[in-house]
């Protein structure tokens, strides 16, 4: 049962992914929205729930999946959490 605790994300940890997530989109001009969306947008969220995002992009989709995947794969070098 460890070895599965070690892979859950803590709600600390999932909640600070989240709002990292969504600061990463503010600052990125080529992502022109953000909704919270799943259990998150109806504050019906509990230790289990999962990080649900959508994204309104105005740069091709790809150039923008490209884009987030580096900063991620940066990212994740420096940190435990990948974000």
């Amino acid at each position: 049962m460890s070895e599965q605790r070690d892979l859950m994300f803590s709600v600390e940890e999932r909640d600070r992914i989240q709002r990292r997530l969504l600061h990463l989109a503010e600052q990125d001009p080529g992502v022109v929205a953000a909704a919270v969306t799943g259990s998150h947008a109806t504050n019906d969220e509990d230790r289990w729930s999962d990080i649900d995002l959508a994204f309104g992009v105005s740069d091709p989709l790809e150039a923008v999946m490209r884009r987030w995947t580096q900063r991620c794969i940066r990212t994740s070098r420096r940190s435990t959490t990948g974000i």
